[in-house]
């Protein structure tokens, strides 16, 4: 056997590299405004808005708005996302208010993100707020935003909790 032409080779049991997100935009901490629906606010300005849990299918969908600091020029934005379909992706520009679409939404399932790309580019030094809508599914692992059964008075009955340690957050949203 020979090795690879590129002359380096791999085997099943080295470890995958962990990859970091990109530093091109980073979250931004701010007050949540008093009229927002704020279910979850975690240190840097994550709103999600949860908004259907179905028990009965065992699926959830709901939107989210992030504001940005563009640290330098991207046309990309790469977020965290473990089983989540993610769509109706845009960005708006805080100083002018112009709203721009998602041109491509890349699932990485490999690296557990998704990437947002755009036709224009976000300058640095801009606000942005990413605006998405997603779903997801309940699933039974014990981890992220998932489902459990109990009984009460004779009846099976459904109920969905959530185990929000860092790697888990990004099955929900």
């Amino acid at each position: 056997m020979s090795a690879p032409a590129s002359g380096l080779h791999t085997t099943k049991d080295e470890p995958e590299v962990f990859k970091r997100l990109p530093t091109a935009v980073v979250p931004v901490k701010v007050l949540p405004p008093p009229s927002m629906l704020l279910l979850i606010w975690m240190r840097m300005c994550y709103y999600v808005d949860f908004e259907v849990i179905d028990l009965l299918n065992f699926r959830f969908e709901g939107a989210e708005r992030v504001t940005l600091r563009v640290v330098e020029q991207t046309s990309t934005i790469t977020c965290h996302a473990v089983e989540l379909y993610v769509f109706d992706v845009s960005v708006e520009d805080a100083a002018s208010g112009k709203v721009q679409q998602c041109e491509q939404i890349q699932h990485l399932a490999k690296d557990e993100s998704v990437c947002f790309h755009f036709t224009e580019p976000l300058a640095a030094g801009t606000r942005v707020t990413l605006q998405l809508k997603f779903h997801g599914f309940l699933n039974d692992l014990l981890r992220g935003f998932y489902r459990t059964e109990y009984e009460a008075q004779g009846e099976k009955r459904v109920l969905a909790v959530t185990q929000f340690e860092a790697c888990d957050a990004r099955r929900a949203f």
